[in-house]
């Protein structure tokens, strides 16, 4: 049996997808649409670009957090 992703889950991918003019917006967004924090949110986000299902339902979007998260990760590593 397949299980869904959650309303925050899908919530916190919605906001991902969208673009965004400045970092403000999208904080404000985040606490706003998902009701967690901003450190929370991308906790959350994290754990789905490793999540089976996330991939299922937006695969596009998925495959762009995982490249930004890998490629944070190798700045970090500098």
């Amino acid at each position: 049996m397949t299980h869904e992703l959650t309303a925050t889950e899908r919530a916190a991918l919605a906001v991902e997808a969208r673009a965004w003019a400045h970092a403000g917006a999208k904080e404000q967004a985040i606490v706003e649409t998902t009701g967690l924090s901003t450190t929370r949110h991308y906790q959350l986000v994290n754990r789905l670009v490793d999540d089976r299902r996330a991939w299922e339902e937006q695969p596009v979007l998925m495959a762009r957090l995982e490249r930004l998260r890998t490629s944070r990760a190798r700045g970090r590593r500098r």
